[in-house]
Parts: C-alpha cells; sequence; structure tokens
C-alpha cells in the first residue's frame, strides 16, 4: 500500500483539488498506465460504474466525495480531497504473488496515478508538496485469492 499526499495550499488550491475530483469523476479512464480500470466507485453519486460489463450498480454505503478506481491484476487505488486540510489523497493498494512483484505494481500504478494528476515526481514547487509515505506492501499467494 501507497498512500500520495498532495498539499495545495490557498483558494487556488482549494479549486485545483475540486479540478482533480471532477476531471476523474467525468473522464472514467478506461486504462491507468499499463492497468485495465474494471470498474470505478463514485461514493458522491452513489454509482458503481463497470466499465467491463457496461452497466451501473448503486452503492449503499453513505455519499462522500470519494473515488476508488478497481484495475486489473489486484491493483486499485482511491482519491479523495481532505476534508480539514487543502490536500488531496491518494492511496494505491496492489496484491501480488511476492512482496517485489507488489512493490514493482506499486511504482509503475504510482508513476501512472501522478501522470494522469498532472504531478511531476521530481516536482519542486512552493504551491504543491507532495509526500509519499511507503506504508507496507500488500502480498498474497495466488492460491489465497
Amino acid at each position: 500500500e501507497e498512500t500520495i499526499s498532495i498539499t495545495m495550499p490557498g483558494i487556488d488550491g482549494l479549486a485545483k483539488i475540486q479540478e482533480i475530483m471532477t476531471t476523474l469523476r467525468t473522464s472514467k479512464p478506461e486504462k491507468i498506465g499499463e492497468y485495465d480500470v474494471l470498474a470505478i466507485r463514485d461514493y458522491s453519486a452513489g454509482v458503481r460504474y463497470d466499465l467491463a460489463n457496461k452497466c451501473e450498480e448503486k452503492l449503499t454505503l453513505p455519499k462522500a466525495d470519494v473515488l476508488y478506481f478497481e484495475l486489473s491484476d489486484g491493483v486499485n487505488f482511491v482519491a479523495r480531497p481532505s476534508g480539514t486540510e487543502p490536500k488531496i489523497k491518494i492511496y494505491i493498494t496492489a496484491k501480488a504473488s511476492s512482496r517485489e512483484e507488489a512493490e514493482n505494481k506499486l511504482s509503475v500504478i504510482s508513476e501512472s496515478v501522478k501522470a494522469l494528476l498532472g504531478i511531476e515526481s521530481k516536482r519542486k514547487d512552493a504551491e504543491i508538496c507532495i509526500y509519499i509515505y511507503r506504508i507496507h506492501c500488500l502480498y498474497t499467494l495466488h492460491n489465497v485469492l
């Protein structure tokens, strides 16, 4: 699992965070990096969009400004703005048969998500500070899945 926390101070930052969420919500990408987008759960709309089967399902959880992207090959990511700070957080998970494979998947999808959001990995910007916390890599054996 990896968390990307992007701080965007000021009114311009808040507008940028809202723009990112709107873009993710309306564009419904079919592919992120090398991974197919299988489904998108939009908790604000209360709908799960199944892109693979081209159908929609109602979500029963409370409405929230959260987007959950179900990707191929055991990879997922969640985007949500903070309710108390001028930041957006991206949570990425990857399942694999080994820790090394999970870490490789995390690296690939992390860079792909940053590219999708228009964030450069090595960007030094006073207005956008990116803190990446490597929490831990999730891995499971294929027979456990």
